[in-house]
């Protein structure tokens, strides 16, 4: 079985992306059953390793999106995702 090393990449950086989406919806349930929370550093670090599921995590859910420093930090790392993924793509032929 031959796997290339950007299918790999690609397949991580999806399914972090997935795990923080579902994240901010855990986090959002819990927080209207008043529950005990996802810390907002645990949910910042899965947003700095997947910005876009955070992203559209945070506005699907209505959850952390007036906070500045979550969209500052998804921000900025979904263009330094953008950047891997054009990295990846363009140097690894």
């Amino acid at each position: 079985m031959n796997f290339d090393i950007k299918y790999i990449i690609l397949w991580g950086f999806i399914i972090v992306n997935i795990v923080t989406f579902i994240l901010f919806g855990i986090d959002k349930y819990k927080a209207k059953k008043g529950k005990m929370r996802i810390s907002e550093r645990t949910l910042l670090t899965w947003c700095v390793l997947g910005p876009f599921g955070g992203y559209v995590g945070m506005y699907q859910f209505r959850h952390k999106y007036k906070k500045f420093r979550f969209q500052l930090i998804l921000f900025v790392m979904c263009l330094v995702q953008f950047a891997a993924f054009f990295a990846i793509s363009y140097f690894m032929k």
